[in-house]
C-alpha cells in the first residue's frame, strides 16, 4: 500500500507526453495491472534490490499503461531519445543526435507528404501526442469514425512512404 499513491499519480498524470487516464476506473485498472505484474514472479526476480523499488514500480506502471493503450488501440508516444544515452550498448550522445536527426528530417517528410492539414492534425495529435481518438474529435470539431478514416489513411501512406524509403 505504500505505493499506491505513486502508480495513481503515474496513471493520472501520465508521462513524457502522455496526458494520463482521466477515467478514474481506467486508473483503478492500472493500478491493479501494476501490482498484479510487480508480484509475478517473474518481476520479482527482476527486481535487483539495489535500486529504489519506486523507480522500479514506475517502469512497470508505465508498462502497464502502455499496454492498456495499445489494447484500445491508442497510441503512446516513446520517451524522447534526445536525453537518452545508452551506455552499455556502446551509443555515445553524438551517435543518438545524428540518429535522432536522421529521423526527425524522415518525419518531416512523411509529414509533408500528408498534404491535408486535417491529416496532419490528426497525425500530430494522434501519433506525436498520444491524444486519444475522441479527444482529437473534440478538438478539430469532427466525429471519431472521421478521426478514424484519417488515421486508416495516414497508417496505409505511413507504409507506402516506408517501403520507398527502403525501411520496410
Amino acid at each position: 500500500m505504500a505505493y499506491e499513491g505513486l502508480v495513481r499519480t503515474i496513471a493520472v498524470r501520465g508521462f513524457r507526453g502522455f496526458s494520463g487516464f482521466r477515467n478514474a476506473a481506467d486508473a483503478d485498472d492500472v493500478v491493479a495491472s501494476t501490482f498484479e505484474a510487480a508480484f509475478q514472479e517473474r518481476a520479482r526476480l527482476a527486481y535487483d534490490g539495489i535500486q529504489p523499488y519506486r523507480y522500479y514500480l514506475a517502469g512497470i506502471t508505465r508498462n502497464v499503461m502502455r499496454t492498456m493503450c495499445r489494447k484500445r488501440g491508442r497510441e503512446i508516444p516513446m520517451e524522447d531519445t534526445s536525453e537518452i544515452c545508452d551506455v552499455e550498448a556502446g551509443v555515445g550522445a553524438p551517435e543518438l543526435a545524428a540518429l535522432t536527426k536522421d529521423d526527425a528530417a524522415l518525419l518531416a517528410r512523411f509529414r509533408a507528404s500528408l498534404g491535408d492539414a486535417r491529416r496532419v492534425a490528426v497525425f500530430e495529435g494522434y501519433f506525436g501526442r498520444g491524444l486519444s481518438e475522441a479527444t482529437l474529435a473534440e478538438t478539430l470539431g469532427i466525429n471519431r469514425y472521421r478521426v478514424r478514416l484519417h488515421l486508416a489513411l495516414i497508417r496505409k501512406r505511413m507504409q507506402r512512404f516506408l517501403r520507398e524509403e527502403g525501411l520496410v
